[in-house]
């Protein structure tokens, strides 16, 4: 699921008395449901181990939500002396939602020696294109408010994370572990 609300308000007076006022607001809410695949394999050689993962792109299975758009701009915006006020205005409600989770690969490592134990692992997330999550009809338009439809898109760049970690083992109830991750 996914929230984001987002308020703007800005005004301005010119010298000679005109002003104007601009409010601008959009609220989002979705919530979605999807497969995906997850396999793995994994190999010990002694006292190193590897791993290797693969997460399949996400499938649509269900997906719900909301959109408002709101701008309302109220007053001469312009300085020209004429009444520039009107609103604009989006709204869908249970609407569909579609939401893509990307492909991925992971490798992970890890060699022991008597006490000490090092990890490593790296993934892979592919990007995705710009796609729509949502799209809001045109509603009906009343005086001084036109009605638009929308659109919510998302796109996701490729991201690559890795990390390392040691672990020392003092004894058989003592463990210390430091490590460094990334998360892109």
């Amino acid at each position: 699921s996914q929230r984001r609300s987002q308020r703007q308000t800005i005004e301005a007076f010119g010298g000679s008395g005109y002003g104007a006022s601009l409010l601008d607001w959009t609220d989002i809410e979705y919530y979605t449901f999807r497969l995906l695949a997850k396999a793995g394999v994994e190999a010990e050689f002694g006292a190193t181990t590897m791993g290797l993962a693969f997460t399949s792109r996400s499938l649509p299975v269900l997906g719900n939500g909301t959109v408002l758009v709101n701008r309302v701009v109220v007053g001469d915006t312009n300085l020209d002396g004429v009444d520039d006020s009107h609103a604009d205005v989006s709204y869908g409600k249970d609407v569909d939602a579609d939401y893509r989770s990307p492909f991925s690969i992971a490798l992970g490592a890890s060699h022991s020696w008597t006490d000490i134990t090092v990890h490593a692992t790296a993934e892979y997330f592919i990007a995705i294109d710009p796609y729509t999550v949502m799209e809001a009809p045109a509603g009906e338009s009343s005086p001084g408010v036109t009605s638009h439809p929308s659109e919510f898109q998302h796109a996701l760049a490729e991201v690559f994370n890795w990390g390392v970690g040691i672990e020392k083992r003092f004894s058989e109830k003592t463990t210390a572990y430091i490590s460094f991750i990334t998360d892109n």
